[in-house]
């Protein structure tokens, strides 16, 4: 379940909904916003996540994938439960 109080979930929320409406522009100024404040391994595996969705091409997407899940395996090793 994610943090809907977190401000980093907030903006990829936000940036979420103007991928759906199609406008990926302002997705990936806002997501690339979320990236550069996230300040935890989790809020950093959150922002990828949402990056690479919106990567014009497969090979950013598999390197924001990728880079999610490193961030997710640090944020597990800080949290484990």
């Amino acid at each position: 379940m994610l943090d809907t109080d977190n401000a980093i979930v907030q903006l990829c929320m936000e940036a979420e909904s103007y991928r759906v409406e199609g406008d990926l522009d302002r997705a990936r100024a806002i997501l690339r916003q979320a990236w550069e404040d996230a300040s935890t391994p989790w809020e950093r595996a959150v922002a990828a996540h949402y990056v690479a969705d919106v990567q014009p091409l497969p090979a950013g997407a598999h390197h924001w994938h990728r880079t999610a899940m490193d961030e997710g395996r640090l944020a597990d090793a800080e949290d484990p439960d």
